[in-house]
């Protein structure tokens, strides 16, 4: 297995990540709540020629800074055309990039089979797989974030070159902030403070260049700022620096959450290896005689200040921790394949019984495949295969394979079956939650969308799949009532709305219900 970590694992681990990530990208049409808004946003960067201030449905869109709709942007103008998969490449390589980093990080820290272990472990982790196949900002700020804080832990470890590594590491702070706020430089100086007081080393503080960092990350915000607040305006910048930033920390906007909500989020969104986090607490970290590095500090800063620096946030969702991925899965593979824990007997039955799970839940894969599509799928059938039997192989010759390759087979029939479940399974529900879809069925009875009026209801991907820059929605009544002055064929009206507008509706007929997700809508002509 040392050879193996040595020279083939990076390969192994190239593929593993390019095929889990990149395969299959296109197979689901844009889904809320995030992708139609932000896909559209730089649809209509290119369309409106405006790439200073973000535009949705016509409108200036003041809710996250430009970079992610940038690289969409560009993208979409390298490929010239505007594709979903070509979207999602963006937070697709910025994931493969960041367990890549995460490898060589590792590696140099610890030694190789930390490293490699280290980077599958964050590679199969539920939430990091679906946020690399989804078009969401959080894989890109992930990326931006694990670089600063790599080069500021770099800075540490290497004086001559302190400055030089601090320096960079605010660059890309300010890019991170950018891309989606003030994180990027908090979780980084959160990780250093902690550090430095944990281990006693104010060296860190003296010695770091902190009027020249503050100023590369200024410099980097304002490039953008600057041209921004001229053309949109101090509500614009009011909204983007404080509504949406402070705003949200202090009273939530979208998804006001209690304290511990991410106490009970995070192990779902670190499946399966969260199944793992009580052994290697109390058998490791709580062990620390016999299993413990200070190297260790540095990762634990990293996770757990930031962990509770968010739980203060009133603004929560589980997407906002994926910049701590990386640090848990290093703590995680440290742990978890230390040598030491092949010794203990609480290691096997749970080991076994999530292989077990896994194994189980991919063979039942194609046979809900078939019940929902009518037919087989024959590359679905054939992973599942190899799947199940991979954990009936594991299962079966368990006292044979050494304590390392016990936990790679297991990632790898997990990162299988995690992958069908993203590239067959989750397309079955397209019907169901794609624009696209109910453009199709709306479309017959009216095939002019400026003769169509969404009520109490708007969703960016009627803009993207239409290719049309605005789209006529209103959620109040007076503006609703205005519409009906205009030539309006058809409603489209959520249906707990109905009958605030009923009043209005005499000169129309009820046609039919309709579903989009979970929400059902009336439709009258």
């Amino acid at each position: 297995m040392k050879k193996f970590f040595e020279k083939t694992g990076v390969v192994f681990l190239f593929i593993f990540t390019a095929c889990l990530y990149f395969a299959y990208l296109g197979v689901l049409d844009l889904w809320n709540p995030d992708e139609p808004r932000y896909v559209e946003v730089a649809r209509e960067m290119i369309t409106l020629k405006d790439f200073i201030v973000p535009h949705l449905n016509g409108s200036i869109y003041s809710h996250k800074p430009p970079m992610f709709f940038w690289l969409i942007a560009l993208f979409f103008s390298v490929f010239g055309e505007f594709k979903e998969w070509i979207a999602r490449l963006v937070p697709s390589i910025s994931a493969f990039l960041t367990v890549i980093i995460t490898y060589f990080y590792a590696s140099k820290i610890f030694d190789k089979k930390t490293g490699f272990f280290s980077a599958i472990i964050l590679a199969t982790a539920l939430n990091m797989v679906h946020l690399a196949k989804r078009c969401n900002i959080d894989a890109l700020f992930t990326l931006f974030i694990l670089v600063a804080i790599v080069l500021l832990h770099l800075g540490i470890l290497n004086k001559k070159k302190r400055t030089g590594y601090f320096l960079l590491s605010c660059l890309f702070q300010g890019i991170g902030v950018i891309t989606k706020g003030p994180l990027a430089f908090i979780f980084p100086f959160l990780t250093l403070a902690g550090y430095a007081f944990f281990t006693n080393n104010k060296e860190i503080f003296k010695t770091a260049p902190w009027g020249r960092g503050f100023l590369v990350i200024a410099a980097v915000i304002a490039v953008w700022l600057l041209p921004a607040g001229i053309i949109g305006g101090k509500e614009y910048i009011d909204a983007i620096m404080f509504k949406h930033t402070v705003g949200r920390y202090m009273h939530g906007v979208n998804h006001p959450r209690n304290f511990f909500y991410y106490f009970y989020t995070f192990p779902l969104d670190f499946l399966p290896w969260s199944l793992f986090f009580p052994l290697i607490v109390f058998k490791g970290v709580l062990n620390r005689k016999d299993i413990f590095d200070k190297k260790l500090t540095w990762f634990f800063c990293w996770f757990l200040i930031n962990f509770i620096f968010m739980c203060f946030s009133t603004e929560k969702r589980g997407l906002y921790l994926l910049p701590l991925f990386p640090a848990v899965a290093v703590i995680t593979a440290y742990y978890l394949t230390n040598s030491k824990f092949e010794n203990f007997k609480d290691f096997k039955f749970p080991f076994l019984i999530v292989t077990a799970v896994v194994a189980l839940a991919a063979i039942a894969m194609p046979v809900v495949y078939f019940k929902k599509a009518g037919d087989i799928n024959v590359v679905l059938t054939v992973l599942s295969a190899v799947s199940f039997w991979g954990g009936v192989f594991l299962i079966r010759f368990y006292k044979s394979f050494n304590h390392g390759f016990k936990v790679f087979l297991f990632a790898f029939i997990w990162g299988i079956a995690i992958f069908n479940v993203h590239s067959f399974l989750f397309p079955l529900a397209n019907e169901y939650k794609s624009p696209k879809k109910f453009i199709e069925r709306i479309s017959p009875m009216e095939s002019n969308w400026d003769n169509i009026l969404l009520f109490n209801y708007y969703n960016p991907g009627f803009n993207f799949y239409l290719g049309k820059n605005h789209i006529n929605f209103c959620n109040d009544i007076k503006t609703f009532k205005k519409y009906l002055a205009r030539n309006i064929k058809l409603l489209i009206i959520k249906k707990q709305s109905v009958k605030d507008v009923k009043k209005f509706l005499k000169n129309y007929v009820y046609i039919k219900q309709e579903r989009l997700g979970h929400r059902r809508f009336a439709i009258y002509m």
